[in-house]
């Protein structure tokens, strides 16, 4: 009928008040964990390779009657179930007849989307003899029901202003795009996204292009260079991690909240937590730790055009060989690149003992009159460093309040 039984049909002789039962076949028993909240439209479907379902025929005179499988249609049962728990395990039961099934497959459907398959091999069921079964629903990122299995497919999938919910850690084996004109905030929900450099090119973990609007909220992002690149350093120099290898390279608008960001590399490869380049926008709000635990710059803002970058620290702590690097990029005297670094909170650390330059301004020949350096608030251990730079052209404005 409607319902989903897990009792197999059975016989019996009645005599007297007594009556001697017994099984006519068997069934499947198949576990599912990891069931994600999908609403009232999922779907279990056990299919075999021989008949499952229809009507049968029993010799019940037998010693032993019971319902034999064969080759006529019928391979597949379907059982329609809700679930609004996330996470949640299911037990499904498929009454079968008795024989040997070359192969049985379970399927677990959000609406039309398969989120789960298992197949199983020369499967032999006699009568009392159930077979059981386990899978996993297996994804690693959810937006409003609907479950990726990647998180590149998610962010390719995001519409303006839904919530990319990430379901466990992840280990990326290559950087995450958010595409120019995509808007998306990810909830890490307290996992961990982490990721190895093992190519001696420039790379990063997350990547947010120019016109592109990403948060990142609640968790850790962590990322590291590990293969020496020889040539770094020229003819005698020590070799480095793969040259700049930053956790994230921003060339949008990038929100964080909550959440821990570090970069492992050794110092020498120029690897930043947050590699800012022309056009950017970064906010640090409270609860965010930002660490260069390699020896490098924590923060860069990279810029030798006509773009402007622009960074805001309200609160956290940011550590790194430098905290802050402001870097005008070109030897372009009449060039005047807009940089903008305001701090209203937060711990802005130096862990260089010989020169400890919290922020540190320098230019290679732009014009520095664009720059403007706002501190109304804050912790600084280590110095604000005006260094000037060579044929430095006009002034940074530093404004330091309250």
């Amino acid at each position: 009928g409607d319902v989903n039984s897990f009792n197999p049909p059975m016989f019996g002789d009645v005599s007297g008040s007594r009556a001697d039962l017994m099984h006519l076949g068997s069934f499947f028993k198949i576990s599912v964990n990891n069931i994600p909240a999908g609403g009232d439209d999922m779907k279990f479907v056990f299919s075999a390779d021989k008949r499952i379902t229809g009507e049968f025929v029993v010799g019940l005179s037998a010693d032993q009657p019971v319902i034999q499988t064969d080759d006529q249609v019928g391979e597949s049962v379907t059982i329609n179930f809700s679930n609004d728990v996330s996470k949640a395990t299911g037990v499904f039961y498929v009454p079968v007849p008795l024989g040997t099934y070359g192969s049985v497959t379970a399927e677990i459907l959000d609406g039309d989307q398969t989120i789960a398959t298992r197949t199983w091999a020369d499967q032999t069921v006699k009568r009392k003899i159930p077979k059981r079964g386990t899978m996993d629903v297996d994804y690693v990122a959810e937006i409003n029901g609907s479950l990726y299995q990647s998180l590149q497919a998610a962010i390719d999938d995001v519409a303006e202003g839904q919530v990319i919910n990430v379901d466990h850690d992840l280990v990326l084996d290559e950087p995450v795009v958010l595409a120019p004109g995509m808007t998306a905030t990810i909830d890490l929900n307290g996992n961990t996204i982490s990721g190895t450099a093992t190519s001696a090119s420039a790379s990063s973990l997350v990547s947010v292009r120019s016109g592109a609007d990403l948060t990142i909220k609640d968790g850790t992002v962590i990322f590291a260079a590990t293969t020496p690149d020889t040539q770094w350093g020229g003819e005698g120099q020590p070799p480095y991690p793969g040259y700049a290898n930053n956790t994230i390279r921003n060339e949008g608008v990038l929100t964080l909240e909550n959440v821990y960001l570090e970069n492992k590399t050794m110092k020498g490869g120029a690897s930043y937590v947050i590699d800012n380049y022309n056009g950017a926008r970064l906010t640090i709000n409270d609860g965010c730790t930002i660490v260069q635990s390699g020896g490098d710059i924590a923060i860069r803002m990279f810029n030798g055009s006509a773009g402007e970058i622009d960074v805001t620290i309200n609160g956290g702590t940011v550590s790194g060989y430098r905290a802050v690097w402001v870097q005008l990029a070109s030897n372009t005297t009449s060039v005047a690149p807009i940089m903008k670094l305001t701090v209203t909170g937060g711990t802005l650390t130096s862990t260089d003992q010989t020169y400890n330059q919290a922020i540190y301004s320098y230019s290679y020949g732009n014009d520095m009159s664009n720059v403007l350096i706002n501190v109304s608030g804050g912790t600084f251990n280590g110095d604000i460093a005006l260094t000037g730079g060579a044929n430095k052209t006009n002034l940074e404005t530093l404004n330091i309040s309250g």
